[in-house]
C-alpha cells in the first residue's frame, strides 16, 4: 500500500453525516464540531504511525462520541469505509462495512473494548477470515 495516508477532513465528515442522516431519517445533530474535527486529528497524529491503528482510533473514537454526535455508530462505519477508501483498501471495504455492524454496537455496549477492536480491524484488513483465536475472543465478549 502507499505509505502517504490520505485523511477525512471535517467538511467530508460533516457532509458524510448528512449523507447518513438524510438516509435514515435521523436527527442531523452534531453538538460540538470541535470535537469532531479534534478526533480526526488525532487520526493524523505522528504517534500514531500505522494505518490500522489510526482507522482503529478512528471508529473507536467516533462511535464513544454518541453523546455528541446523533447516529455516531453508523458514522464510526462510514467513516472508517470512506477511510479504507482514500488509502487504497477499497478491496475491504464492503467486508468491513459489513462486519462492523454488529461490532460497533458491542462496542457501544462495551462488550468489545478498544484492545479487541484494533485486532478485528488488523484482521478484516489482512486475513479472509477471522482466526480460531479470534473467533473464541468475540465469541466470549459477545
Amino acid at each position: 500500500m502507499n505509505n502517504k495516508i490520505i485523511y477525512i477532513d471535517l467538511q467530508q465528515a460533516i457532509e458524510l453525516h448528512s449523507w447518513i442522516i438524510e438516509r435514515t431519517d435521523g436527527v442531523n445533530k452534531i453538538q460540538d464540531y470541535s470535537h469532531l474535527e479534534n478526533i480526526l486529528l488525532q487520526v493524523k497524529s505522528e504517534d500514531i504511525t500505522e494505518f490500522k491503528d489510526k482507522l482503529t482510533q478512528l471508529v473507536f473514537a467516533i462511535n464513544e462520541s454518541h453523546k455528541l454526535i446523533e447516529d455516531s455508530k453508523r458514522l464510526s462505519i462510514a467513516l472508517g469505509c470512506y477511510f479504507l477508501e482514500l488509502n487504497g483498501y477499497d478491496y475491504v471495504v464492503h467486508y468491513f462495512a459489513t462486519e462492523m455492524e454488529n461490532i460497533v454496537v458491542w462496542l457501544a455496549n462495551k462488550r468489545i473494548d478498544r484492545d479487541l477492536l484494533a485486532e478485528i480491524i488488523e484482521s478484516l484488513i489482512d486475513e479472509e477470515d477471522y482466526s480460531e483465536e479470534l473467533k473464541l475472543k468475540i465469541a466470549i465478549a459477545f
